[in-house]
Order: structure tokens, then sequence, then C-alpha cells
């Protein structure tokens, strides 16, 4: 079964299951769990980074989408299971702490919403929703229990389903929520009737559209060099000298891009001529958090090409060699705490992540799939990505990490 997509300004994550077949301290809302919560989220991340992304390519996915795809299977998952699957999501905490987490998080990103204001530039708007939702098999009852997470803590709608009476009405069904819940940036999740022997859909949906704060001038965007790891290619480059948080180290400089609201920015991580390999490779959540204690605001010279690319893949095997093994196995995988009704296992779980920067902000989307299936003039002190850099899109309260990606070529799409 195929994942599709159109670019939008959202991540969605969708769980499907057929039958038979290191942080500061100071992260988090209020510290304490949901610090254990990001923290897990963050090694979760790059975990997931390093096993996925490829030297040569464009590469994005949400580790926030992912965390969430998981965290709404884990509920029902138990024994094995359960512990395996919380090994693979780096997730220290109990069920009962967890869920009520994860909640107060999404709320609290939810909150970097920006209501719509008007400056010189233009209007400018941070637009930030989650929805979910269960789709059940007709006649499949759903533990209470279960019920009661998804209620209490996703808020999550149900809804019986015969899958095996019309699989391509099931498939509508769904696409139609998930084209809704996203303002028609995804049209559909799948392009397929749904299996007979589907038991359960799973979905969550994230809608984002960040302005920058301090928007690039259309005007200065110039065709410029970009020094990509085969060859230079030639792509529109942004340009606008901002006052805003930056560090530098041995062989890489970075700097924040604050969305509207100052909650949200893209951190762009430049590293040296031919260090780029070295430095993602030493970079994770500690690191980020010395870059932070590292930061001042001072006067940056940006220079950022304009770029648009999605990337896909898929994350069984990946998750099969970090601990979730019996998840995927339907003779051990143990779900009972969503259904005992019928014996589920995972199968396949697709994600696919489009970004898109611009001079007046970002759009960028991600879908998970579990299937069971600038005054005075001054001189800026330059930062010119023309060469392979980083970006996290990230929550700078909390810590979360919203998207990761890199750029190595912003010609590609």
């Amino acid at each position: 079964m195929s994942v599709q997509s159109s670019f939008g300004v959202f991540w969605v994550c969708i769980s499907l299951s057929l039958a038979a077949c290191g942080p500061g301290t100071n992260r988090g809302p209020s510290g304490g769990t949901h610090g254990a919560l990001v923290d897990g989220q963050s090694e979760l991340a790059f975990d997931l980074a390093r096993r996925l992304e490829t030297p040569s390519q464009n590469f994005c996915f949400s580790p926030l989408s992912v965390s969430t795809a998981l965290g709404l299977a884990w509920a029902g998952a138990r024994g094995s299971t359960e512990t395996q699957l919380a090994t693979a999501m780096h997730n220290s905490l109990s069920q009962d702490a967890y869920h009520p987490a994860a909640a107060q998080l999404l709320q609290t990103i939810q909150s970097r919403a920006v209501a719509p204001v008007t400056d010189g530039n233009g209007e400018k708007s941070v637009v930030l929703t989650a929805a979910n939702g269960l789709w059940l098999k007709t006649g499949l009852a759903a533990e209470p229990g279960y019920l009661d997470v998804l209620s209490r803590d996703y808020d999550a709608g149900v809804q019986a389903v015969d899958f095996a009476a019309d699989g391509a009405a099931a498939s509508k069904t769904i696409n139609d929520w998930v084209s809704a819940q996203t303002h028609g940036a995804i049209d559909r999740i799948f392009d397929e009737p749904l299996p007979a022997s589907t038991t359960f859909v799973l979905a969550n949906t994230l809608y984002f559209k960040g302005s920058w704060a301090s928007a690039f001038h259309a005007r200065a965007t110039q065709p410029a060099a970009f020094h990509g790891p085969a060859g230079d290619v030639v792509a529109p480059q942004m340009s606008g000298a901002f006052d805003a948080s930056f560090a530098e180290g041995s062989g890489w400089q970075a700097v924040d891009l604050p969305y509207v609201g100052n909650h949200l920015v893209m951190t762009l991580v430049l590293p040296a001529e031919g260090r780029f390999d070295e430095i993602r490779g030493s970079i994770n959540a500690a690191w980020l958090d010395r870059m932070d204690a590292a930061a001042s605001t001072q006067f940056i010279g940006v220079k950022l090409p304009r770029f648009r690319f999605s990337w896909g893949g898929q994350l069984e095997v990946t998750l099969r060699a970090m601990g979730a093994v019996d998840a995927f196995d339907a003779q051990r995988a143990d779900f009972t705490g969503l259904s005992s009704g019928a014996r589920i296992a995972l199968g396949d779980v697709f994600h696919r992540a489009v970004i898109g920067v611009d001079e007046s902000g970002t759009e960028a989307a991600a879908v998970t799939a579990l299937v069971g299936y600038g005054s005075a003039p001054r001189t800026p002190r330059p930062f010119v990505a023309d060469r392979p850099f980083l970006f996290f899109i990230r929550d700078r309260e909390t810590g979360t990490l919203l998207f990761l990606g890199q750029v190595v070529d912003p010609t590609q799409t």
C-alpha cells in the first residue's frame, strides 16, 4: 500500500494494523516528566536520522510525527511488545506518565499559534493544529482503558468501519478525514482499498504554517552558486540582515531564524567546507543544548537558498533494528491493550516529509503510517549557506524537534 501526499503545511501520522498478519533538565512545560518525554523524543530523532540519512541526498523527517504515531500504537501494546516499542521510542516513562505528558506537550506546541498580525511586510501568522482519530473494524471491541487514553489524552474520535465489506469506502472515509484536517494539503493517505484483514486505523494530524518574524525581501533574492557534493548548482539565494541568535564552534556556525511569536525557530547549522559529515555525525540533543548556551544575539547577514523538497522511506526495518521486533511478528505481537478480540501485528511503517522555505516563511509536512499491517547601518556578520547545511524546526522552550533535515542540493525536488 502506498502513501500519497501533496505538499502542505502539516504532518500527519497514520497507524494501521492487520489481524494475523539528552537534553537539558529544564526541558518541557514543567520539567520532570515532560523533560523526560522530550529527551526521549530527541534521542529517537537523532537515532532515526543517523540510520536514515543519505550523505548525497536532501533529507527531512518529523520526529514529533514518528514519536506520536508510535505512542498511539504503544498505548495498546503489552508484554515484550510494549517493552520493545518503548526501547525503540527511547521512552523511559510508564504508560500512566507518558500519555498525559504527550497530551500536554501537544497542547503546548499548539499554543505557539499566532493570530494574523500585519506589519510593513504584510500579514504574518503561525497556524498549528492537531487532530486524532480511530477507525475500528465493525464488530471489534476496543479495550475500555485504551479508549479512555485516546479520549482523555488525544481527544480522538472513534468510528466503526466495515473494512471487509468495502475496503475502498473505508479508504475514502479516512482519506476524506485526513483532507479535512489538513485543509486539503493532503488529499489522501491511501490510494488503494484497505485490505479486508484491516482491524483498525489510528490517525494523527498536525497542520503547520509559519511566517518569519523578520521576512527576507523578495527583491534581494538572486541566483547564486551552491557548492554541493556533486558539484556546483545555481539556486535562488535569499538575503537578509537580522539581529539573531548566533553561535559558532570548531568547524561550524549556527543561527536561529524565529517565526512570528518567537517560540518556534528554524535553526540552521552550517559546517565548514569539507566538514559536513563530521559535524553532522556529532550533533545530538546535548550538542544543541551546548550550542544554545554558547549563542548570543548578533547582527547576522543571512544568505540562504530557497528550497522545497520531499523525502520518503520505510521505517519498519529501522525500527526492528532499534529494538521493536515483536510488534511486527504476527505470532508474538501483543496489542491486547488495544483489543483482545483479534490478533494484531504491525506491518510496514511509511514516512514522508516535505518542506518549503521561501522569503515569507516555512511550510512543512510529514506523514507517518504504521500499517499493521533589520536603524543605523551596521556591518552584518556573514552566514552564507552556499554549501550543505542542516536544519531543525524546534520549539525553543520545550526543546521539541518538529522537523529535522539537511540540504545538500537546493535544486533537488
